[in-house]
């Protein structure tokens, strides 16, 4: 993990993830602790993480059960304001920001960065691939 990240953590009031994790002690998973809407997350100070899925999407479901519900990752994203949006909408209509930054299907993301967008990926990557990614753009939020 790198300076930025491990900064980011004790200032979230939290420390790194120890080599053995007490399994008592792990943070509880992105889908557990809860997501906000967009213009709160922006309002919040914090880099965003905006991830589009849609409702029973496979390789969103993976994403997940497999990246987000990991214990490392929630405590890095302690350290970003999460919005998870549906592409497509109740009404079948694809989410206006959505269409703004160009996706076509999900799995998608955006990282914003005192309300402009740094990242777009439109795939799900894999742990560490996010890792990385989340790490890079708290670089980008000093």
């Amino acid at each position: 993990m790198r300076f930025a990240a491990i900064v980011c953590l004790l200032a979230a009031g939290c420390a790194p993830a120890p080599e053995t994790p007490d399994p008592g002690m792990a943070p509880k998973p992105l889908s557990a602790t809860g997501w906000t809407d967009l213009d709160a997350a922006k309002a919040s100070g914090k880099p965003v993480f905006l991830f589009f899925t849609s409702g029973g999407d496979e390789t969103c479901e993976s994403f997940d059960a497999d990246v987000l519900a990991d214990s490392e990752v929630a405590m890095m994203l302690k350290c970003f304001a999460c919005v998870r949006q549906d592409a497509y909408g109740k009404n079948g209509k694809r989410d206006p920001e959505f269409q703004r930054l160009g996706f076509a299907s999900v799995p998608a993301m955006a990282f914003y960065v005192k309300g402009a967008v740094v990242d777009l990926k439109d795939y799900a990557p894999h742990k560490l691939d996010f890792m990385k990614m989340l790490d890079d753009v708290l670089e980008r939020a000093k």
